[in-house]
């Protein structure tokens, strides 16, 4: 039988989260989702997901604070993120960067299943 991976998405647009939640959950994935970067925190050093995708635009706090948090954990030290954004910010990016993010993706430029795509070769590479 092949693993179910996990993924977080952390977005506060219920929009986003229905259609990036179906399309993986029909993909074969399981989907934690958490509406703010502080439950997104909280979900990610409970249940260590395969792969989180963050929104760095929320209300509260910017997606990109928790990272440093994430990387202070023994799991987080190697988690794998995705930055799924609309902000094409350089200065995000160098953040992203900084804290050793997987890929930065902009919404608008990324479809749902390019999106698969980049998490399939994450796993990929996570697997072998």
């Amino acid at each position: 039988m092949e693993r179910k991976y996990t993924i977080l998405l952390v977005e506060d647009e219920s929009s986003a989260v229905y259609a990036i939640e179906s399309y993986f959950t029909g993909a074969g994935y399981k989907v934690l989702t958490a509406f703010s970067a502080q439950s997104g925190l909280d979900v990610a050093l409970k249940d260590h997901p395969d792969v989180t995708i963050l929104d760095v635009i929320m209300p509260a706090s910017n997606g990109l604070d928790i990272l440093p948090e994430i990387r202070k954990d023994a799991w987080g030290q190697t988690a794998k993120i995705v930055i799924f954004s609309n902000s094409p910010s350089e200065e995000f990016k160098a953040i992203a960067h900084k804290y050793s993010v997987e890929k930065y993706l902009v919404k608008t430029d990324t479809s749902l299943k390019e999106l698969e795509e980049v998490i399939k070769q994450i796993l990929s590479k996570h697997d072998s």
